[in-house]
């Protein structure tokens, strides 16, 4: 989890407090100083003020593993020089980390919707991400003094599914979520209407008959999905309700008007979904979701964490069984 010692970042830590002990997971919190071109404006040019902005970032970690140690969670803490999302995938790509957290912004100057590193991140780490948007407080305040974790209750969370076997290991997740935290689970489906390419005149309603009818199929097995989904987590003993909506705006747009209706306090999406590409990190729903999403957004991975050779299948398919199967 990296820390750049703003007031922004440290607002993903009770987030990742909950998803700890939900999970039995230990937490590293990094922090990366800058240097080369970024150095003039950190002003760390001086080799003695490196070394004391290295030691105030580690008593800053540390004030920060604190509370977390507090709640019984083991935490482990460094500061290296280097740029931070680059830092960050290459952690990933060592197998070093299952889930990298954050907050859409730090302290950084990028004046648009996510910060440098946020992106760097989302579009290069094989892992699962968790995104915490930004808080209401200015990205530029720093941290003089360590703050207390606010607590945060995990009452509500939504799963995006596709119905795919890829959807099974999100749902997975998140039920592993809500048996930690107590939270409620609400599935959620949106039915797109297939556009039917016919260039002969007069054909409008037949092919509108023809839409309708692959979106009732589609219905039928996505409905059958849900319940059977539903099912296996109720008699987990897990709380879940599945809501199936028709989209005519598109499913992304369902999805997302349908989340700021419910205000979840987690949103949880597989990376892939049956039209995924191999070789991006993020298929195109869930980056959709993770960059306009206002609430935070866990984002399930289902690659391995290394790029595959060209040509090789990177899908970790040992691990992808129907939930029904297990």
């Amino acid at each position: 989890m990296p820390l750049d010692g703003s007031v922004a970042a440290a607002a993903v830590l009770p987030h990742v407090a909950k998803l700890a002990k939900a999970l039995g997971s230990r937490v590293d919190l990094m922090h990366a100083i800058a240097g080369g071109r970024d150095s003039h404006r950190h002003g760390i040019e001086d080799p003695l003020t490196y070394r004391f902005l290295f030691a105030d970032r580690a008593w800053y970690l540390e004030s920060q593993a604190a509370g977390l140690r507090q709640q019984g969670i083991e935490v482990g803490t460094f500061v290296e020089a280097g740029e931070s999302a680059s830092m960050i995938v290459d952690l990933v790509r060592q197998g070093s980390y299952d889930l990298v957290a954050l907050t859409t912004r730090g302290s950084g100057e990028s004046t648009g919707w996510m910060g440098c590193t946020a992106v760097g991140v989302a579009l290069n780490a094989r892992c699962s991400l968790l995104l915490i948007p930004q808080s209401g407080e200015s990205r530029q305040t720093q941290v003089d003094r360590p703050r207390p974790a606010t607590d945060i209750t995990v009452e509500l969370m939504v799963v995006a599914v596709d119905c795919s076997v890829r959807s099974d290991w999100s749902v997975s997740m998140a039920a592993s979520i809500a048996r930690g935290t107590g939270a409620r689970l609400q599935l959620v489906h949106a039915l797109d209407t297939p556009e039917i390419v016919s260039r002969s005149p007069g054909t409008k309603a037949r092919r509108a008959e023809a839409a309708e009818r692959i979106v009732e199929r589609n219905g039928v097995e996505a409905l059958r999905y849900l319940e059977q989904t539903v099912g296996w987590l109720t008699r987990s003993g897990l709380r879940a309700e599945a809501r199936l909506m028709r989209s005519e705006t598109g499913h992304v747009r369902t999805l997302q008007n349908a989340i700021d209706t419910l205000r979840p306090a987690l949103v949880v999406v597989g990376a892939h979904g049956r039209g995924a590409s191999e070789e991006w990190p993020l298929g195109g729903t869930s980056t959709k979701l993770l960059f306009c999403s206002r609430h935070p957004v866990l984002i399930v991975q289902d690659l391995r964490a290394t790029p595959p050779e060209r040509g090789r299948r990177i899908f970790d398919r040992e691990t992808l069984r129907p939930l029904h199967a297990l």
